[in-house]
């Protein structure tokens, strides 16, 4: 099932095992009418082992100060209703990390991202708008704040240099 730390650093960790429940996907998707999984200010990071993680909400953060990652032992599927017309609202933000597999979904509708894919077999981008030559269907924001707020807790030690007398 899916299990959470107490707040640790100003971080809430999620994990999710797949094993207990047959590989059975974790899937996010807003139960109220806006469809939209608000993050507000809040710092989130999420690990899904043994299982597939399915996006069926746009996820929204509060700009420089919320944080969304997800990291998936398997593939991130994006559902092909995540996303609408162009604008300047994204539909995806965060950092999303598949050790398979990033399927954009295949949809008519542009998907925008402020953050970063990284999909280690692939990122597939399969969406195709019935007239391309406007907009992209696929839309990649780079979010300089979703790196600057990326957790400590994640990052390796770092090197002391100390000069020593030969």
């Amino acid at each position: 099932g899916l299990t959470s730390s107490p707040l640790i650093n100003g971080y809430h960790w999620y994990k999710y095992d797949g094993a207990g429940f047959g590989g059975a996907p974790l899937i996010i998707k807003d139960l109220s009418p806006s469809d939209t999984v608000n993050l507000d200010t809040n710092k989130v990071v999420l690990f899904v082992k043994n299982a597939d993680l399915e996006i069926r909400s746009k996820i929204n953060l509060t700009g420089g100060q919320g944080f969304f990652m997800a990291i998936s032992e398997r593939n991130i599927i994006i559902d092909p209703t995540v996303g609408g017309v162009h604008d300047v609202n994204p539909d995806l933000e965060g950092i999303y990390i598949a050790d398979q597999d990033i399927r954009t979904g295949l949809g008519t509708q542009q998907l925008h991202v402020r953050g970063s894919v990284v999909g280690n077999t692939g990122v597939q981008l399969e969406r195709i708008l019935s007239d391309n030559s406007l907009y992209p269907a696929e839309l990649f924001e780079y979010a300089v704040d979703q790196m600057m707020l990326f957790p400590g807790d994640l990052t390796p030690n770092r090197l002391t240099w100390r000069e020593v007398a030969p």
